[in-house]
C-alpha cells in the first residue's frame, strides 16, 4: 500500500510538472500548425514535393518545444518503392524494387523498375547509378548519389523566412525558422517565448506492401496491446525509406534505412497517461543519467523500450499506482538488452539498435546509480 501510494504521489507530481494530457495536447496542437505552415509554403514553391511530415519527440508532444530540434521528412510525391512491381505503362511514377539480399537488417538497396517520362532528375540519378554496376540489369539507385543531388532551392528557404545552415548533418538539411514572425497566427500566449527553432530535413520515399509489416502483424502476442483493430491499421499504413546506409557496412553508399516513423506515433497515440509519463521519465534518464556512459543511448532506443513494454505487459498495469513498479521493469529490460547485447528493434525484431553502439566496458561505468537495475 504504502509503494502505490508512493508511486501516486511521483505520479501527481509528474504531472504537475508539465508531462500531462492538457499540455501535451497544446504541443501536438501547435505542431501541427508550425508543420501546415511550413509545408504549405514549400509546396507553393517545389511542386515535386506534396508531403512533409514533421518527426520525433517534439511531433510526439512529450518534449517541450524550446529543448529539442525538429525534425522532419520530405516525402517525394512522383517515386514509391514496392517489393514486387507490375509493369503499368499507365502509371505516372517512378517505380522502385526494394531488394534485402545481403543487406543488414532494416535496410534495402533499391533498383529503378519502371520510368514515367516526365522525371528528369531520376533520369540524373539513373545515368550515374550504372557506374557502381552493370548495365544489364535495372541500375541500383545509390543513396549516396540521391543525398548530392536532391536539395532545396535556396529561393525557397527565403520565402519561408528560413536559412539553410553550412551544417550537414547525414542526409538531413537544417534550417533555422524564425517562428516568432513566422507564425504569428498561432494564439497561445503559452508559446510566446518560442521565438526560434532548427528544423532538420530528411528526404523519404513512400515503401509500399512490405513484408516486414506483414511479419509484424502476424506475430504471437500475449496481452491486450496493440489491439486486433490497432493491429489492422497499421498493417494498411506506408513506411518509408531514407537515404541513409549503414555505417559498419561495405556498400553504405547504396543502402536505404527503412523507417516506420508514423507508424510509430500512431502506436505512442494509443498510450494511457501512464504509459506516456513513462516514455517522458525515460527519456530524460537517458539524456541525462544513462548518457554519461554512452551517448549511443538514444530517445529512439527509448521509444522502442516503451513499445515493447506495453506490448509485454497487461494493460491495467499501466495506472498511477504502479508507475514506479513499471518504471523499474523498464530498467531491467534495458539491463537484460545491455547484458545480451541485444535491443530488437519493435517494427523490426532482427534488426539490432544497439549492435556496435554500446561497447562492454561502457555498460560497466559506475557513474549510473545501482539502483536503477538492482
Amino acid at each position: 500500500m504504502a509503494n502505490s501510494k508512493f508511486s501516486s504521489f511521483v505520479y501527481k507530481v509528474i504531472d504537475l510538472a508539465g508531462i500531462n494530457s492538457d499540455i501535451e495536447g497544446k504541443r501536438i496542437k501547435y505542431m501541427n500548425q508550425v508543420e501546415r505552415f511550413i509545408f504549405e509554403g514549400i509546396n507553393r514553391h517545389i511542386h515535386k514535393f506534396n508531403d512533409h511530415i514533421l518527426t520525433g519527440s517534439t511531433s510526439e508532444g512529450v518534449t517541450p518545444l524550446y529543448l529539442s530540434d525538429v525534425d522532419s521528412m520530405t516525402v517525394l510525391e512522383d517515386v514509391i518503392c514496392v517489393e514486387e512491381a507490375n509493369a503499368d505503362t499507365s502509371c505516372k511514377l517512378d517505380i522502385l524494387v526494394a531488394e534485402y539480399d545481403n543487406m543488414p537488417p532494416g535496410y534495402v538497396k533499391v533498383r529503378h523498375k519502371y520510368k514515367s517520362n516526365d522525371n528528369t532528375e531520376i533520369s540524373l540519378l539513373l545515368s550515374l547509378s550504372y557506374l557502381y554496376e552493370s548495365a544489364r540489369e535495372a541500375p541500383i539507385i545509390a543513396s549516396e548519389l540521391f543525398n548530392k543531388y536532391r536539395k532545396l532551392p535556396d529561393d525557397t528557404i527565403d520565402t519561408m523566412s528560413c536559412r539553410l545552415n553550412s551544417k550537414i548533418n547525414g542526409p538531413a538539411y537544417t534550417f533555422t525558422m524564425n517562428l516568432k514572425d513566422s507564425f504569428s497566427f498561432v494564439k497561445d500566449s503559452s508559446f510566446s517565448f518560442v521565438t526560434t527553432s532548427e528544423i532538420d530535413c530528411v528526404f523519404a520515399i513512400r515503401f509500399y506492401n512490405s513484408s516486414i509489416l506483414t511479419e509484424w502483424s502476424s506475430r504471437a502476442r500475449y496481452y491486450d496491446w496493440p489491439t486486433a483493430e490497432l493491429i489492422h491499421d497499421v498493417s494498411t499504413m506506408e513506411e518509408f525509406i531514407l537515404p541513409v546506409g549503414d555505417k559498419k557496412s561495405d556498400t553504405e553508399h547504396l543502402e536505404w534505412r527503412i523507417s516506420h516513423v508514423t507508424i510509430e506515433k500512431k502506436l505512442l497515440n494509443t498510450f494511457n497517461s501512464t504509459q506516456r509519463k513513462l516514455y517522458v521519465v525515460l527519456k530524460l534518464f537517458a539524456k541525462n543519467v544513462f548518457s554519461s556512459v554512452s551517448k549511443s543511448f538514444s530517445s529512439y532506443m527509448v521509444k522502442n523500450v516503451v513499445l515493447w513494454m506495453a506490448e509485454m505487459n497487461p494493460g491495467h498495469h499501466y495506472t498511477p499506482d504502479l508507475f514506479i513498479a513499471q518504471l523499474l521493469k523498464s530498467f531491467h529490460f534495458i539491463k537484460h538488452c545491455l547484458i545480451n547485447n541485444h535491443l530488437p528493434s519493435y517494427m523490426m525484431p532482427n534488426k539490432n539498435l544497439i549492435a556496435g553502439r554500446i561497447f562492454g566496458h561502457e555498460k560497466h561505468k559506475s557513474d549510473i546509480p545501482s539502483f536503477l537495475f538492482n
